[in-house]
């Protein structure tokens, strides 16, 4: 069987689905909001304390804890909840800003309160590992979201109007939850409105933006000090514009507190209101009023403020260095100091030569002006970003300051080829033992960033799941940036994409390095720990039997213990459910064939665990349908099994005996044998028994 791209790597058979033109009735119910719950942005610090800057992240099970204690309720918030428990899915709309992403994940979370699965991000891409809405993907108490908001391409709109009734159909069966988030009805392709159109109807409005900002704030900020006089000026503000911005400015709030611990809360609000304004009238002015070393400087500082004052001088340097500036030949003790150079554009340096523009957020407004005005010299950017990190005068700190912010630039950018490179040089370097700072981890922390970026829509994160399928594809991509792939695939991408990782982690598991292969299967067996994850596993491994790679058997075999699949204690094990039955038959079919030695171990392991467990006769039965009735399949597994039963503890071999029998009066059966004039306690190839 040829190789199948990414999405095309087939589907197991299953059930089957009765599609209908139009989700109406009890298959679907609409939200229909158009105004503002609170938008979907997880901030975490890195760097050394207050000095840190944040970034965006999302990742459902941590954005969960961050969001659920600052999430003010939407109007009918609790009608879109009872809406989604009856019909199984749930459509939510509004305008772009409103929070739709952060309402559809609360509603998911409540649905199913005792369950610490994360909501599995549905994807269109054919080419990206996902499922494109095959109902067979679905089980039960699934918490599933698909984000059609910034959706516009023809053939995937085509997709969804195909397959969305029949996947919803089967949610319903599976007793899953979804929610579909659509945009506002004006911008809806009319595929979708139609697909939108049905009797049930839930409108959700904004909340309180005054209770929300003040939400957010008692989270970081003492009530004591929090001034409910200068909170209530801001209610016309707060009122109008979007909640990603009223959240936007209590974390900048928070930054101006963390900044000016001296100073009252009306201050710190003055100062985070000044900052959301982005500084863009004075930067541009400040620029303009320098020459280009000065520029340089400004942004050097911008992208290592709270760095050491050598650390800017030599980043300086060879950010002018990559810009091919040609600089006059002045005697070094001519020159003015870098302190005197800093105080000359506005900079701050501490008592520690700690360099800062004062100004919250300020540093971002300065590297925003120059990605935003400099098109041509995004490129040179990056190889300079790349050429910083490796720097022996930068601190760790310093090198997390930079990758941060270099990350947030090609996000908002666009400029995902350039971020990849740089990560990919990164890693290439990170097996050179001459390197004093090995760059290689801060590959693996730039993937970790831009894949949970997701102020635009996941546009970027989904580009950069795409370099990532096409580098594990690559016979030749070198060892270190398949080790940081494993672990990104793995810790990140398992999270809300776990078909993606799979996949990736799978084309991973048949590098030519012999310990990339060993680390990309041991974190599938590591992430098929979890059940969910387990049956989506064996859902693929299914189809990937028939492309006959042997890395596949390897795979399945350390990921398909017997303990998964038997163990009475397990909850739903895959032996139980029928459809997992047929997968694990195909599995083994494709198995079976390959000399014992491949399969021995693992059988016997398969074995050890039937001998006291409930589903026995069931995997025996499985184990001789995936022999497809071969004569020399069959020897060989008998004589595994027979082997398997003389050895153990003594007083475990009269029900090791029994195994053994079951499995040899199956043999007969697939054989046209009776019992008693077919084996003669003997096996079809003489061996005694």
């Amino acid at each position: 069987m040829a190789a199948l791209s990414d999405g095309q790597e087939g589907h197991g058979a299953g059930r089957r689905y009765v599609g209908v033109g139009h989700l109406t009735g009890s298959l679907a119910s609409a939200v229909a909001g158009t105004n503002n719950t609170v938008n979907n942005h997880f901030y975490h610090s890195h760097g050394p304390g207050p000095g840190g800057t944040v970034t965006s992240r999302v990742d459902s099970r941590g954005y969960r804890k961050y969001l659920r204690p600052r999430f003010v309720r939407p109007l009918q918030f609790e009608a879109a909840g009872r809406a989604l428990a009856k019909h199984g899915t749930l459509f939510l709309s509004g305008e772009p800003g409103s929070g739709r992403k952060s309402a559809a994940l609360m509603l998911l979370w409540e649905r199913f309160p005792g369950s610490d699965a994360s909501c599995r991000r549905l994807s269109l891409d054919e080419d990206d590992g996902d499922d494109r809405l095959h109902p067979d993907s679905i089980q039960r108490n699934d918490r599933l979201l698909l984000d059609l908001t910034e959706e516009r391409d023809p053939e995937r709109l085509s997709t969804v109007e195909k397959r969305l009734a029949t996947f919803v159909g089967a949610v319903e069966d599976m007793e899953a939850a979804l929610v579909v988030l659509l945009p506002p009805r004006r911008d809806q392709d009319p595929r979708l409105r139609e697909l939108a159109v049905t009797e049930s109807t839930v409108t959700i409005e904004r909340p309180n933006g005054t209770a929300v900002f003040t939400e957010h704030v008692l989270q970081d900020i003492d009530a004591d000090l929090v001034d409910g006089r200068a909170v209530r000026e801001l209610d016309a503000f707060l009122a109008a514009v979007p909640m990603r911005d009223v959240a936007e400015l209590a974390r900048r709030t928070v930054e101006a507190r963390n900044v000016h611990r001296d100073a009252d809360f009306a201050y710190w609000l003055a100062e985070a209101r000044k900052s959301a304004e982005d500084y863009r009238e004075e930067v541009t002015e400040a620029i303009g009023a320098t020459g280009p070393e000065q520029r340089a400087l400004l942004l050097t500082v911008a992208v290592l403020e709270g760095g050491h004052t050598d650390a800017i001088h030599r980043a300086q340097r060879q950010l002018l260095e990559e810009l091919r500036f040609s600089r006059d030949e002045i005697h070094l003790l001519e020159q003015r100091g870098i302190e005197a150079a800093l105080g000359d554009i506005g900079v701050v340096v501490d008592a520690s030569h700690a360099v800062r523009f004062g100004k919250v957020r300020y540093q971002q407004a300065v590297a925003d002006h120059f990605w935003m005005n400099y098109p041509d010299m995004r490129q040179s950017l990056a190889t300079w970003v790349a050429a910083c990190v490796e720097l022996d005068e930068l601190s760790e700190e310093d090198r997390g300051r930079v990758v941060e912010r270099f990350v947030r630039q090609a996000c908002r950018h666009n400029r995902i080829p350039e971020l990849c490179a740089v990560i990919r040089r990164w890693a290439g370097s990170g097996n050179r033992p001459v390197r004093k700072n090995p760059p290689i981890r801060w590959a693996d922390t730039a993937l970790d960033l831009a894949l949970r970026w997701d102020e635009d829509a996941g546009q970027a994160a989904q580009q950069v799941r795409r370099q990532i399928y096409e580098w594990a594809s690559d016979e030749q991509l070198g060892a270190g940036l398949a080790q940081v792939l494993v672990e990104v695939c793995a810790e990140v991408v398992a999270d809300t994409h776990p078909d993606q990782a799979l996949v990736r982690l799978r084309r991973l598991a048949w590098h030519r390095d012999d310990a990339v292969a060993t680390k990309a299967r041991s974190a599938v067996v590591t992430l098929t720990g979890d059940t969910r994850v387990h049956r989506r596993f064996l859902w693929r491994m299914a189809d990937w039997m028939g492309q006959e790679r042997p890395s596949d058997v390897t795979l399945f075999l350390e990921a398909s213990s017997g303990e998964r699949v038997l163990h009475r204690a397990r909850p739903r094990a895959p032996i139980v459910d029928a459809q997992a039955r047929e997968q694990l038959r195909r599995c083994w079919a494709g198995v079976l064939p390959h000399e014992p030695s491949w399969w021995r171990d693992r059988l016997r392991e398969w074995l050890d665990e039937a001998v006291n467990s409930p589903h026995r006769d069931a995997a025996l039965t499985l184990l001789l349908d995936a022999s497809g009735a071969n004569v020399d399949i069959l020897a060989r597994l008998y004589v595994v099994a027979r082997d398997w039963a003389a050895g153990g503890d003594p007083a475990d071999r009269v029900r090791r005996r029994d195994v053994l029998e079951r499995l040899n009066a199956g043999i007969a059966r697939s054989q046209g044998l009776t019992e008693s004039g077919g084996t003669n306690g003997r096996d079809k190839n003489g061996a005694s028994t």
